[in-house]
Order: structure tokens, then C-alpha cells, then sequence
């Protein structure tokens, strides 16, 4: 996968009850949304499903609104403007 952490690149919104996801790549476009009280390992999206119907629209507006006021770019920077850092070192410590 490309994005950090073997995760395909997504955005998404919580409310500590349900968590909506979209995932989003050239090669892929996927919504999940998970009830955290019934499926708290997140094993079964219940998006498109009647009985979260409300529950989708809600977080589905609520992550545009966020989305905007934050200012996020419909798409991602190119990948030549990720400067990629060193590997983080950690140098040994003497007890003193």
C-alpha cells in the first residue's frame, strides 16, 4: 500500500459511538462505517445498510464540515512534496 503504516490512504470521522471511513486511491473508492458499541473490533461495516441510514448521513455531513473547515484539498499533493525524513536514531544514554 502506499500510505504510511501499510493503511491505504482514508479520512474519516468518529463520535465515539460509530466511526465512518472512506479510503480513497486511484484504485479504489470505499466507504465503512462501524457501530464501536456492537462491533467494537471493527470486523463488519454497516455502511449502506437501512438501520444506519441516519447515522451515515449524520457523519457523512458532519466529515464534509470538517473536511472544509479545515481547508482540505479535494486531492492530495503530489508525492514529490512529501520530503521524506532519515529513519529516527536514538543515541545512547550514559547514567551519569
Amino acid at each position: 500500500y502506499p500510505g504510511y503504516h501499510w493503511v491505504r490512504r482514508h479520512f474519516g470521522v468518529a463520535d465515539g459511538r460509530y466511526k465512518l471511513i472512506r479510503f480513497y486511491e486511484e484504485d479504489v473508492d470505499q466507504w465503512e462505517l462501524f457501530d464501536l458499541k456492537t462491533d467494537p473490533n471493527e470486523m463488519k461495516s454497516v455502511y449502506g445498510t437501512a438501520e444506519y441510514a441516519v447515522v451515515q448521513n449524520r457523519l457523512s455531513r458532519q466529515l464534509a464540515l470538517h473536511r472544509k473547515d479545515l481547508k482540505v484539498p479535494e486531492e492530495d499533493p503530489p508525492q514529490s512534496v512529501v520530503k521524506r525524513l532519515p529513519p529516527r536514531t536514538r543515541k545512547p544514554t550514559t547514567p551519569k
